[in-house]
């Protein structure tokens, strides 16, 4: 897949940091690009109305670095690395202020968003009766000033063929596996 965090750092700590980022910035955040279109890729082809299968899939987006612009161009490895390395989430620490953050996470959504929609849509025709869960496994980290408080918001949506509104009554990740493993295997009554 693409640079994980190990290869990060022996490069962050290499002479070759500067040389990539000079010369080929978009080196990082392309290897990234396609990890997660792998990823995709590799879901969508696990869809299958005949199988039984519980997929746990961490896909690393949205998360820095940022990979797209709002208008889907591709873009390079952000100015702060590698002096802070490139999963870096806080704006303290990578140097950048909420106004330069903002429409960078924007466009990042902007190409993300619609790319995990034709996924599911994808999904969904291949197997119309799964069930598709997309949640966040943190709230938004982008600074330190909201550890008490956004960094515990997830995101939560599903895909629950008859029984819209599943996670209605308690929307968190924490009750995804013990709302849908009585509702959709055992017949028995979520706890």
């Amino acid at each position: 897949g693409g640079i994980n965090t190990f290869e990060e750092y022996m490069l962050d700590e290499s002479l070759l940091a500067p040389i990539v980022k000079a010369a080929l910035p978009y080196l990082p955040t392309d290897s990234l690009r396609d990890h997660f279109q792998q990823s995709v890729e590799s879901l969508i082809g696990l869809a299958d109305p005949k199988a039984h299968r519980l997929v746990l899939a961490h896909l690393f987006q949205p998360h820095l670095p940022f990979l797209w612009d709002a208008q889907g161009n591709p873009v390079p490895v952000l100015s702060y690395w590698p002096v802070v390395t490139l999963y870096a989430a806080q704006i303290e620490t990578m140097g950048m202020n909420l106004a330069d953050y903002t429409p960078r996470m924007k466009g990042d959504l902007a190409t993300l968003n619609p790319k995990l929609l034709a996924m599911v849509d994808a999904i969904a025709a291949k197997d119309p009766g799964g069930i598709i869960v997309l949640f966040s496994d943190h709230g938004s980290r982008y600074s330190l000033a909201l550890k008490q408080t956004e960094w515990y918001h997830s995101f939560l949506a599903a895909r629950t063929p008859g029984h819209p509104m599943l996670f209605a009554s308690d929307p968190k990740p924490t009750n995804i596996l013990r709302t849908l493993i009585p509702t959709y295997v055992t017949g028995g009554v979520s706890p």
